[in-house]
């Protein structure tokens, strides 16, 4: 059962993936980019093997979109100040204005896949999903 789950949450994952991207490619935009700064925004500066790990994508893919990214403004990275190693990676004010441009387009697409579910469907749903996500907090 535990194969039958986990290959099913990959399936409306990529469903509700594709449905975004579709939408926000049409403003020149992707769901790759919008995840990228919605967890800048939600999570503030990180290093980019953070973001990685957040987000599901290998470290290499992730620096090449970064350095689209900065090149665009929409994020920026700089050196932390408490480790001059570690680069940190911050959504600039450009990339705030592409996250809230893209917003609505995002929650459409999670509108239609969760289309053929009722409000009480909705909230068990989002009661699971957020019982499995504790231990990852």
């Amino acid at each position: 059962m535990a194969g039958e789950i986990g290959a099913a949450i990959s399936r409306v994952r990529r469903l509700l993936w594709s449905k975004a991207d579709q939408r926000l490619s049409v403003h020149g935009g992707s769901m790759l980019t919008w995840t990228v700064l919605d967890n800048l925004e939600r999570y503030g500066p990180r290093s980019q093997s953070e973001i990685a790990l957040a987000i599901a994508q290998h470290p290499t893919g992730l620096s090449r979109l970064l350095d689209e990214l900065e090149l665009a403004a929409f994020v920026s990275r700089s050196r932390d100040k408490a480790d001059r190693r570690r680069v940190l990676v911050q959504i600039t004010r450009r990339g705030r204005t592409r996250l809230t441009a893209g917003r609505s387009a995002v929650i459409a697409a999670v509108e239609e896949g969760l289309g053929p579910l009722d409000q009480r469907e909705r909230a068990v749903l989002s009661g699971l999903l957020a019982k499995l996500l504790l231990p990852a907090t």
